[in-house]
């Protein structure tokens, strides 16, 4: 998602300054557009406040996060650092500039309860695992930030992505690598409903949320197609 997004904000006209880790992410992912983004290695829990003062944004989007599920449940307490703690660390680095950015916040439809329904944005929510409270409580950090500094903030709740890029070995390209490898291919559960986006129109989705919140408005949307694709 991140790449496809500076790419789009490349595109605009925008200068782009990218901070990330590299445990996930590729700066391949970037291809011709690489020397038009400055990118800064960082993390996103403890490094914020100076790299922000540094580049002065006017719009902050929060893409860090680890949203693997396996890799969630295997270490939550390390998907509670970097997806809530990350996201009050990127908050108060935001709030401490002279002119605050708005923020918008990368979060996910594992929010809500799962349904046989396409949901909503008035839907309860109804988290089942720790990667959705955490996304839950980043949300929730994010619509207080706003309030308290009266300045715009979006909230995407994103469905499942794919295409391009990928890092993770979610279901499409964790597919498509055992067929390049002529495994036979395991499915795992297939009575899954998921919607499916591609990683362009997120990247779309993201820059007119951020649009939307320049004039102090803040949003909360979903970002899918609105259909339920299974396994079968």
């Amino acid at each position: 998602v991140g790449s496809a997004l500076v790419r789009r904000l490349v595109a605009d006209g925008h200068k782009v300054v990218v901070v990330d880790d590299m445990s996930r992410g590729s700066l391949e992912n970037l291809g011709p557009i690489r020397d038009e983004v400055t990118v800064v290695e960082g993390d996103v829990t403890a490094e914020m406040g100076q790299i922000l003062a540094s580049f002065r944004p006017e719009t902050v989007f929060h893409l860090a996060a680890l949203h693997f599920i396996p890799d969630c449940d295997a270490d939550p307490l390390r998907c509670l650092q970097v997806n809530v703690e990350g996201t009050r660390a990127v908050l108060e680095a935001t709030a401490a500039l002279a002119h605050p950015a708005s923020v918008v916040l990368a979060s996910t439809a594992a929010v809500y309860a799962p349904a046989d329904l396409a949901h909503q944005e008035e839907d309860s929510l109804g988290p089942i695992d720790v990667y959705g409270y955490s996304k839950r409580w980043a949300e929730e950090l994010t619509c207080s930030f706003g309030i308290r500094l009266g300045i715009g903030v979006g909230i995407a709740r994103l469905f499942n992505v794919f295409g391009p890029g990928e890092t993770n070995a979610h279901f499409i390209p964790s597919l498509i690598c055992q067929l390049q490898a002529g495994e036979s291919v395991r499915l795992g559960n297939l009575s899954s409903r998921r919607d499916y986006v591609f990683v362009d129109d997120v990247g779309d989705a993201l820059v007119r949320l951020a649009g939307y919140c320049h004039n102090g408005q803040s949003a909360i949307v979903n970002v899918g197609s609105g259909r339920a694709y299974t396994g079968h």
